[in-house]
C-alpha cells in the first residue's frame, strides 16, 4: 500500500506540539517555570508585606495569583509561537512537497524532496492516532507524520496500520481527544 500527500506548516506544527506534549523534559520545564514565576512573585509579596510596603505587597500578590491562574495559557501560546518560528526556519524546504509512504511486507519506504529511505519494521516503536493525524514513532529517527485529511482511503490505511501493529507487536494508541495544552 502506497500513500501520497503534502505536508504544510500546520502539519509540522501539530507534529512538534504533539512531541512536546509527550516529552517528560518539556512537561517538567513548563511546570518548573510556572511554579518558579509564581513563587518569586509570592516571595516578593511576602517581602513587601514584612517591610510594610502595602502597595507593592498587593501588587505582587495580585500578579502571583494571575500567574498561578493564567501562566499555563501564556506558555501554551509561547510554545506554539516558538515552534512556528522553528518550522519556518528548519522545514521551509519540505513544506508543500509530495511525500510518499509505502507499507511493504518487511519495511516501510518513504520518499520526499530530501530523498528516499527504507525503514525496517523493527524500527517502529508505536503508532499513535489523534483526531487529524497518525504518528509512527520510530526508535531512531523520530516520527513519521500522516495527515488523515489528506489521505484518499483512510479506512484502508487504518486497517493496514492496525495489522502492522499486531504483526510487529507494537501498541496502536488512539488519542482522539488529544489537543495542545
Amino acid at each position: 500500500m502506497t500513500i501520497y500527500f503534502q505536508l504544510d506548516q500546520k502539519d509540522f506544527l501539530q507534529h512538534q506540539l504533539f512531541i512536546a506534549s509527550k516529552s517528560p523534559a518539556v512537561i517538567k520545564q513548563r511546570r518548573k517555570s510556572w511554579i518558579f514565576i509564581t513563587l518569586v512573585l509570592a516571595g516578593f509579596s511576602v517581602f513587601f508585606k514584612l517591610t510594610g510596603n502595602v502597595l507593592l505587597f498587593y501588587y505582587c500578590l495580585f500578579f502571583a495569583v494571575i500567574t498561578l491562574l493564567f501562566y499555563p495559557l501564556y506558555l501554551r501560546r509561547h510554545y506554539r509561537k516558538h515552534y512556528e518560528k522553528y518550522i519556518a526556519e528548519h522545514y521551509k524546504n519540505r513544506v508543500g512537497n509530495t511525500v510518499s509512504i509505502s507499507f511493504n511486507d518487511d519495511n516501510i519506504e518513504t520518499g520526499d524532496v530530501s530523498g528516499n529511505s527504507r525503514i525496517n519494521h523493527s524500527e517502529v516503536e508505536n503508532i499513535t492516532e489523534i483526531k487529524d493525524y497518525i504518528f509512527l514513532k520510530l526508535k531512531t529517527i523520530g516520527y513519521m507524520v500522516i495527515p488523515k485529511g489528506k489521505i484518499d482511503d483512510m479506512k484502508a490505511l487504518k486497517e493496514r496500520l492496525l495489522a502492522l501493529s499486531v504483526q510487529l507487536k507494537v501498541p496502536y494508541i488512539e488519542e482522539q481527544d488529544w489537543q495542545w495544552k
